[in-house]
């Protein structure tokens, strides 16, 4: 079982690697494409078990994640299983000058762009994250819109 799924674009591997790796290093388990599929998986399905396995979903959103059709595949599913699962969490951080997905407006976000350690600031926020999933006994309301907005992307309306 995943801790933290890890959403990107391609372009922003980079970036998202390096976090993925000291995740991974601290002992957080993680679904990052590269290490968790295998040759010849099917990548949506595999998407949807990675979502599904994960106490919270983490969304590295830029320019490029914004045309990403996979990315808005895995924000629609994210937002599913929020529904389902309050104690599901969803960050968001936005790697540079885009606005967030307004399926995912009604959560707080941070803008990476002015930051200046970002890896250390994105580690130290998803570590607090994940103690704090036991604790967790916030129920979450999600907004009509935002349900509205991932049932359009994964056809389900």
């Amino acid at each position: 079982m995943s801790s933290i799924f890890l959403s990107h674009a391609h372009n922003d591997k980079g970036f998202v690697s390096e976090v993925n790796g000291k995740l991974n290093s601290s002992g957080i388990r993680t679904w990052y494409d590269t290490t968790s599929l295998a040759n010849g998986q099917g990548l949506h399905s595999e998407i949807v078990k990675g979502i599904s396995s994960a106490k919270v979903f983490c969304l590295f959103y830029s320019k490029d994640a914004a045309m990403s059709e996979n990315v808005r595949f895995e924000i629609a599913h994210a937002i599913q299983k929020k529904v389902s699962d309050p104690s599901f969490q969803i960050c968001v951080f936005i790697l540079d000058e885009v606005e967030a997905p307004k399926e995912l407006a009604i959560w707080k976000y941070t803008r990476l762009s002015n930051i200046e350690n970002k890896v250390s600031f994105v580690l130290e926020d998803l570590k607090n994250r994940v103690p704090a999933l036991v604790r967790s006994s916030v129920v979450y309301s999600l907004g009509a819109e935002a349900l509205d907005a991932a049932h359009e992307i994964i056809g389900h309306k």
